[in-house]
Formats: C-alpha cells, sequence, structure tokens
C-alpha cells in the first residue's frame, strides 16, 4: 500500500433477478475527524437484464386459417432493462408490415402476401 494511502475495504456488489430502480448508486466517504470533513465519492451503475421470453397470443394450435380470414396475432415480452424490440419472422426471414385502415378496424398484413 501507498504511503498516506488507507484503504478500509472493498465492495463487489452483485445484482440478482430483477432491480428496482434500473439504476443503482454506491458512494464511499472519506471521513477526517480531526479536521471535522467529509469528502464524498458516487457513481452510478445502469443495471441492465434480459426481457421475458416472448408469448404469442391470438392463435389457436392446429385450427386452420382460412386466405382472406382476418386473424390477430400478439406478441409480448415484458420487462427488461432496456426492453426488448419484438420483431416478427416468417421461414427465418424478418416480415415488414404495412397497415391497411378499414372503417372498423385496422388490418395488419405483411408485405410478403
Amino acid at each position: 500500500m501507498e504511503a498516506n494511502k488507507l484503504e478500509v475495504g472493498r465492495m463487489t456488489p452483485k445484482m440478482e433477478n430483477r432491480v428496482d430502480p434500473d439504476t443503482k448508486s454506491f458512494s464511499c466517504y472519506a471521513v477526517s475527524e480531526a479536521l471535522g470533513e467529509t469528502i464524498v465519492q458516487t457513481y452510478t451503475v445502469a443495471v441492465v437484464y434480459p426481457p421475458s421470453a416472448p408469448s404469442i397470443s391470438g392463435y389457436e394450435a392446429g385450427k386452420p386459417i382460412k386466405a382472406g380470414d382476418l386473424q390477430k396475432l400478439s406478441c409480448v415480452s415484458s420487462g427488461g432493462n432496456p426492453p426488448a424490440t419484438l420483431k416478427w419472422f416468417k421461414n427465418d426471414k424478418e416480415v415488414s408490415f404495412f397497415f391497411l385502415l378499414c372503417l372498423e378496424f385496422c388490418l395488419v398484413l405483411p408485405r410478403s402476401f
């Protein structure tokens, strides 16, 4: 250890599971009782964690869909920091969507159809 350098201890924080909030602050205080002074150094750490597995709803497995039928599918994933970006794929290729506005509902069709 260098002269005039005092090391009181080390801290190794471990974040487990989801953490609220998504940032944590850690501070180290150097207190001089002889001088009546305190010096502080604070670091804010962003905690990253994965989202939940995506879930697709709106389709009953094994139920056929006829050409021209409207089928609304939803893909949902919650949590995560940063939040997930959800994308649709068909046969391992990303599908882009365009929107066709109707009088009573919005029909979403992939461009490849």
